[in-house]
């Protein structure tokens, strides 16, 4: 992974195919057809066909935009997603998927009876692994920025990243983020007690 660069302003949403991403190492293009993929209804769930995207940030992020630093609400999901969405997401489901690119997490099968124990676990070894330290700096993934809200904000991030030890709030003065890698690592996976 190329060495993390400091900026603290998006230089692009996840999911953009436009190639502006200047934050990225080839761009998200590189993902052939990433807009009809994530954009597409190919997932059937509870008898609908569903967009990876509405899987993601209607059902899972409880009806978000995926833009806006995941701070604004979609005014207009379907009826299907009003219905099913989670009533009060859990900002953790971010460290459970993946798009292909090499600074995703890595992808994992998940137990319904042990979910919100694996969840913790990838969200643990996500942070730690992907946070890297200089001069008093702590330089995290860019989809901490990207779905800032769903964090909780500047201080919820930085509540997240004590909660599992991906930072020591006595070292850490400031936090920036890392630039994300859209080249494709189509073999990340996950199994039970591995370490991305």
């Amino acid at each position: 992974m190329a060495a993390p660069e400091s900026t603290s302003v998006p230089d692009s949403a996840p999911g953009s195919t436009d190639g502006s991403d200047s934050g990225s190492t080839d761009g998200p293009d590189l993902v052939a057809g990433s807009r009809r993929l994530f954009g597409e209804p190919i997932v059937a769930v509870a008898g609908a066909d569903l967009s990876l995207d509405q899987v993601e940030h209607g059902v899972l992020r409880g009806a978000q935009w995926k833009y806006w630093l995941g701070y604004v609400p979609n005014p207009f999901p379907s009826a299907f997603v009003r219905r099913h969405r989670a009533a009060a997401p859990d900002p953790r489901v971010h460290f459970a998927l993946d798009c292909g690119a090499a600074s995703c997490p890595a992808v994992a099968a998940y137990d319904a009876t042990d979910v919100d124990d694996q969840l913790d676990r990838v969200a643990g070894s996500y942070l730690r692994s992907a946070t890297v330290f200089e001069d008093g700096t702590a330089r995290v993934p860019r989809l901490l920025l990207w779905y800032r809200g769903d964090f909780g904000g500047r201080s919820g991030l930085r509540a997240l990243l004590r909660e599992y030890d991906a930072i020591d709030p006595d070292v850490i003065s400031r936090i920036r983020y890392r630039e994300y890698d859209w080249s494709l690592a189509l073999d990340a996976f996950r199994s039970e007690g591995q370490h991305r």
